[in-house]
Formats: C-alpha cells, sequence, structure tokens
C-alpha cells in the first residue's frame, strides 16, 4: 500500500508529466461557451465550426470564441475601443457553472484591457487541472500545500459557502483579487503576498487561463493561468500601470 507521501509524488507527478504536456502543446479540447448551432446560437466560431454564439454577442467588446473571430473585423459602438474598455454585463445567480466561466474570462479580459495587456483565451486543460487541485484541497489540505510545490502555473482562488456561491458573478470573484492593486507600488515593482493576486490576473506574459469549481460544504474556485506570473525580475514589462482612464459601462 503506497504511504500518504508517496500519492502526493504521484499526484504531483501526474500534473507536471501529463496536465503540463498538454498546455504546452496546445488543448485539443475547445469551447465557445454554447450548445451547438441553432435558432438562438447561429454565429459559427471560425475555429471550432459546430460551436456557435448568439448574435448579441458578436462586436460586444467580449471574445467568446476562442479564437476571437466573434470580435474581428467589427464596426460597432460596442467593442473596446483604444481607449476605453467595456465592462460585461454580468447577472446574479448564474446557475450554471459554465456560464459562471465565462464571467471569469470576461472580468480578467477587462480589467487587462484597463492595463493595456492582450486578453486571455480559455484553455479546458487549465481548467480541469483547477477542478483537480480544488477537489484535492476541499478533502486533505495538506495535500493542496505539498502540490502548491510543485504547481507549474499560476493560481488564484476563492472560497464562498455554499448558500452564497449563487449570487456570485464572475467579475465579483476577479476583482476581489484585482482590488490588491491597491498595495502594488508601480515604482517600487516586485512580488508580494499582497499583490500576487492582482499582479496575476494583468501579468502581460500570461495567455492562457482555465477556472475549476470544486463543491463540498464550502465553493473552492481556482483558476490557472500559463504562463504562469509573478515572475521575479521581470515585473516592470508585466505589471503596466492603468493605461486607458475611460471606462463604457453597459
Amino acid at each position: 500500500m503506497l504511504s500518504t507521501y508517496t500519492m502526493k509524488i504521484k499526484f504531483a507527478e501526474v500534473i507536471l508529466l501529463v496536465i503540463l504536456p498538454k498546455i504546452v502543446n496546445g488543448s485539443t479540447e475547445t469551447d465557445c461557451w454554447t450548445d451547438g448551432c441553432n435558432s438562438e446560437y447561429p454565429h459559427p466560431c471560425d475555429f471550432l465550426p459546430s460551436r456557435c454564439i448568439a448574435f448579441s454577442s458578436i462586436c460586444n467588446g467580449v471574445f467568446d470564441c476562442v479564437d476571437q473571430s466573434d470580435e474581428l473585423n467589427c464596426i460597432s459602438t460596442n467593442t473596446i475601443e483604444e481607449n476605453s474598455c467595456v465592462m460585461p454585463i454580468q447577472e446574479t445567480g448564474h446557475g450554471r457553472i459554465s456560464e459562471y466561466k465565462l464571467q471569469l474570462l470576461e472580468a480578467h479580459n477587462y480589467f487587462r484591457c484597463m492595463h493595456g495587456v492582450p486578453p486571455l483565451i480559455w484553455d479546458t486543460v487549465l481548467s480541469e487541472a483547477a477542478r483537480v487541485y480544488g477537489n484535492v484541497t476541499l478533502k486533505q489540505e495538506s495535500t493542496a500545500l505539498f502540490l502548491d510545490q510543485y504547481w507549474p502555473f499560476g493560481k488564484n482562488t476563492a472560497m464562498y459557502l455554499q448558500d452564497y456561491f449563487p449570487t456570485v458573478t464572475g467579475m465579483e470573484t476577479v476583482d476581489c483579487w484585482y482590488q490588491h492593486k491597491q498595495f502594488y507600488n508601480c515604482d517600487d515593482p516586485k512580488p508580494s503576498v499582497l499583490t500576487d493576486m492582482f499582479t496575476q490576473v494583468i501579468w502581460k506574459d500570461t495567455t492562457r487561463v482555465g477556472c475549476g469549481i470544486a463543491e463540498g460544504q464550502e465553493v473552492y474556485v481556482v483558476c490557472n493561468y500559463f504562463p504562469k506570473g509573478n515572475v521575479n525580475g521581470t515585473f516592470i514589462e508585466n505589471v503596466p500601470c492603468v493605461k486607458n482612464s475611460t471606462m463604457t459601462e453597459y
């Protein structure tokens, strides 16, 4: 019978040897946040034509397709412009986990726009790794702490009571991380436990995000980032101060 320590090592190996290569080489699975092509979702994503989005989601400043095809060549007052960032409309009581995940991506890209850095693309492998990490944390926190030593991705987490979680939007979750910007000194950029959540959200070199939700007595939200942020010595180029001062709210 394997010891607890050996089981932890094996789990870490799975993360490092199985999941990480999938992230580096690119996920084979994609998701445009829809249930397929029908009258309600008539616009196909170019990268995965079998997936579609609603016409109302085209040129709204939010990248619903993983290849961003819904926001290319747009002529619309609702697109993200050079000096303004569109705050996405998000309703509480999201109910469906998939909708909450979309809200998380939208919120990340809104705040990244505020700092003039490129939007993130959703990655399903990162999302699944986040869900697994969340479940491990809820069941055995000591194992999660052990995994933190080997975790190859950037990470942000949030914990909610089961009864409260249905009222939470993705914007509320990401804004909680982003508000740590008040502790960040642009004149003295460096890592800090007080600001790591904020700096990971807007880290310029990060290109992909995937979030998972684990449910027990509490709901644990985990977002993974790749490449990981908060790399010492690279804060100046990766954490720009707010670039866009004009916010357009719809």
